[in-house]
């Protein structure tokens, strides 16, 4: 095993068409590289890109934001990172990198390997098709320093954790909290601009910014990093000025532990408030829910695989229409001072399974990512009527579908068959529209979504004969007078 890493000097960020860099060698790049990687894992690097570049500079308003550069930005990280070199040692005795000094081995038990937090692979007895998702016999300092960063940033709630390891005085711990960044597996939206280095900068938060009344969580402002000073209780002051810091958010010490070659010994970490509090991710859509002010409960947008981001933008940009407090906060930040530099909106996640306080990853659960590509001269308030209008013309095509499936089994003397078959309709629906349905997102305000529609109905005809049969006269009879018949552009026979 290599004891002397330093994440600032060796190769373990994986790029696209390249091979993998150090940080300063990322941020001496003439060209703006890709980020490898799972979609999580490219999230994980970016968050933390993004917290040392808004520690490297600093901005006081939107005059600042101008006045710098690109190049600007990737000199003073490099210059923040030269200084800061010593706190980014990943097997330092006394500051190791984003782990706690203080962890050390109580129970064996509890010492477990470092590949079980790597989201996606594959481990233990399973039957493997593909060997893409499947762990190295050997782990990499490049696996361990991307496993460590899912650990913290992403670790999920459960009782692997050892709750006997406190150092708070008083504090009696339970199951694990799942990290602040994966919640229940919250969807993030990024707004990017034209590359990597653009995306950083477009992400800066200002002094100005941090005094409106919606990121007044954020009291400590950007805050201290844990590579310049690790906070080293679950609570009290140090753990409540990182929690309530914007560098806490982005890298959060969800958990305190210690690597020890293969393998992680760990507890809880930081406590951070609960989303129904309202205090978030700046990158999480939240939303209310209850039918009058006095039952409201904040919670937050999550990664389904079943429901394909482009189809929960209504939630993400929730503040464009009568919902205010509502949506993403990053792209509401954004949206307004710095709109003709978003170009994309990069969503990403996890789906995950819950049972008994452990959070996992079946084999239901996977990542979910899609990028939203923005048109010069968007508008998000005409975005977001033109697309809830178009949303809700091909809810009432999944609505024909699932009349139409229903209506075929009724006329086989099969009704009791109906419901699961147009609900698997539905899917295939929705599956069908995948590709489309990111062109037609990317339509709304700038172009005619209603070009796509045929493409929609395509869909539904298609989910139809999937499950309704036609292999007999009395098949073809039910199919023929059940199926969907499309009068007008706007319009659908049930």
């Amino acid at each position: 095993m290599t004891l002397e890493f330093n994440l600032v000097d060796d190769k373990w960020i994986k790029l696209i068409g390249h091979e993998p860099v150090s940080l300063l060698q990322f941020f001496d790049m003439q060209e703006a590289p890709k980020l490898a990687g799972t979609p999580v894992q490219k999230l994980l690097v970016f968050r933390l890109l993004l917290a040392i570049a808004q520690c490297a500079c600093p901005l006081d308003d939107e005059d600042d934001y101008a006045e710098l550069s690109v190049d600007d930005l990737k000199a003073g990280v490099r210059d923040y990172l030269k200084r800061q070199r010593d706190g980014f040692r990943l097997f330092d005795p006394e500051r190791p990198f984003l782990q706690h000094p203080g962890v050390t081995v109580r129970d064996e038990k509890k010492k477990l390997p470092l590949s079980a937090f790597l989201p996606g692979a594959c481990t233990g007895n399973a039957t493997l098709l593909f060997d893409g998702n499947s762990l190295p016999s050997t782990l990499s300092d490049s696996d361990r320093v991307y496993a460590l960063l899912s650990l913290v940033t992403f670790g999920m709630g459960g009782k692997k954790p050892d709750k006997q390891l406190v150092f708070s005085s008083g504090l009696v711990k339970k199951s694990a909290p799942a990290s602040p960044a994966l919640g229940r597996g919250w969807l993030h939206c990024i707004p990017m601009g034209s590359d990597v280095y653009q995306s950083l900068k477009l992400n800066l938060v200002t002094q100005v910014m941090f005094e409106q009344v919606e990121l007044s969580f954020l009291s400590k402002g950007v805050g201290t990093p844990p590579w310049e000073r690790m906070p080293l209780t679950e609570i009290g002051p140090d753990a409540a000025d990182y929690a309530h810091s914007l560098v806490g958010w982005l890298v959060p010490v969800s958990r305190f532990c210690r690597l020890f070659d293969e393998s992680v010994y760990l507890t809880s970490g930081v406590a951070y408030p609960a989303v129904s509090t309202g205090q978030c991710d700046l990158t999480v859509s939240t939303r209310n829910t209850g039918r009058d002010d006095k039952n409201t409960k904040i919670t937050a947008v999550r990664a389904r695989r079943d429901v394909a981001p482009w189809r929960q933008l209504d939630a993400v940009l929730a503040f464009c229409g009568d919902k205010q407090t509502e949506g993403c906060r990053a792209l509401k930040l954004f949206r307004t001072v710095r709109q003709d530099d978003v170009t994309a909106i990069w969503c990403v996640g996890i789906q995950v399974s819950e049972q008994s306080g452990e959070q996992y990853m079946s084999g239901r659960d996977d990542f979910v990512e899609s990028i939203f590509r923005i048109a010069p001269g968007w508008q998000d308030t005409v975005f977001f009527k033109s697309y809830c209008d178009e949303m809700a013309w091909i809810d009432s095509i999944r609505k024909a579908i699932y009349v139409c499936v229903t209506g075929y089994y009724k006329e086989l003397s099969a009704a009791e068959l109906g419901p699961n078959h147009a609900a698997r309709a539905e899917d295939l629906f929705w599956s069908q529209c995948a590709s489309v349905g990111v062109k037609m997102a990317e339509a709304c305000g700038v172009a005619d979504p209603k070009a796509y529609r045929p493409a929609f109905k395509q869909a539904a005809l298609t989910a139809y004969d999937a499950v309704c049969p036609k292999r007999n006269a009395r098949q073809l009879m039910a199919y023929q007078k059940c199926r969907p018949v499309f009068k007008r552009q706007d319009e659908v026979r049930k």
